[in-house]
């Protein structure tokens, strides 16, 4: 599996706060909604564009539902589901 099939919480908050310097969110304030959410649900769909030819892509949620930590994981899943059917 490439690189790109595991995505961590510190890939996820590097990513966004490379594009708040890069000035992609225009100065306003970054947040975990749409922000987090959106880069974690981009990260998943490139790496199923990444494989030859997916008819599916399998997610598996690590850690503790319920925890903090992983409510942004979570809420981009279920976000998810509406985003691509």
């Amino acid at each position: 599996l490439p690189r790109t099939s595991n995505i961590t919480t510190g890939k996820v908050y590097q990513e966004v706060i490379e594009r708040e310097r890069r000035g992609d969110y225009l100065g306003k304030t970054v947040q975990v909604i749409p922000h987090v959410t959106d880069s974690i649900q981009n990260m998943i769909e490139k790496s199923a564009e990444n494989a030859e030819k997916p008819e599916i892509c399998v997610i598996e949620l690590g850690g503790t539902v319920g925890d903090i930590e992983s409510m942004p994981f979570v809420e981009a899943l279920r976000q998810l589901k509406y985003r691509v059917g």
